[in-house]
């Protein structure tokens, strides 16, 4: 099971489920009065010894705590192979589809949430301008103009993205601190991604979000399944 750091409340939990052949239910263990559908995780079934099934699932699919599901299945045996000219991070696995899945569910979902240092890098360039405009102040406004016209930039495209996996006008408008009909006024006329674009938000490969060091601004950790 999966969690992203930026989920401290741990509102949304991936995990993926295993399916057997044709069959449309998960694998079932039973701890006290609950039962749990079985994920599959590592390589493994994850759950008790009891009843564990004796071959690895042919299908998985994502699913989350807060109800969401993937919508689809995956097929394990499908697997990327190696090629000079793709990242190692994109020689994906059965399992990597899923959980790609479910990271741009828990992104979307959790998209408020400032990925960890991200208020100290903000607040260090605030202070850093704000010396600068009290030393340099020609050189202060001409950075701000150019940083006004990014944030412009910034806004539409993290705008664009977010209608690209479903967040709701209502809560773009209040991450900038604004209505859902000024916000959609303001950014209706956006070009909707194209299928290509949209292949970041697919299973065949993690959303690439990153920073220039080429690490990602969250990290996903494992949780323990009930029972464990």
């Amino acid at each position: 099971m999966w969690q992203l750091d930026t989920d401290p409340r741990a509102a949304h939990i991936g995990a993926a489920l295993g399916y057997l052949g044709d069959d449309d239910r998960a694998p079932t263990y039973r701890v006290g009065r609950a039962l749990y559908e079985r994920t599959w995780h590592n390589g493994e079934w994850e759950g008790p010894d009891e009843d564990m099934p004796e071959s690895p699932p042919d299908f998985l699919r994502a699913l989350c705590t807060c109800g969401w599901t993937s919508p689809a299945l995956v097929d394990m045996s499908f697997e990327l192979p190696p090629h000079p000219d793709r990242p190692a991070a994109y020689q994906l696995t059965g399992q990597d589809q899923a959980r790609a899945y479910w990271l741009a569910h828990a992104l979307a979902a959790t998209s408020r949430a400032l990925p960890v240092g991200a208020a100290d890098a903000l607040g260090q360039a605030t202070k850093w301008l704000r010396t600068l405009a009290g030393c340099q102040p020609l050189a202060a406004l001409a950075l701000t103009r150019e940083l006004r016209a990014a944030a412009d930039g910034f806004e539409a495209g993290a705008v664009r993205h977010a209608r690209a996996l479903d967040v709701p006008w209502e809560d773009i408008g209040a991450a900038l601190d604004t209505t859902r009909q000024q916000v959609w006024r303001k950014h209706r006329s956006l070009p909707p991604f194209t299928d290509e674009e949209r292949d970041i938000l697919r299973p065949t490969r993690p959303p690439v979000y990153q920073h220039e060091d080429g690490h990602p601004p969250y990290t996903v950790t494992d949780v323990a399944q009930p029972g464990e």
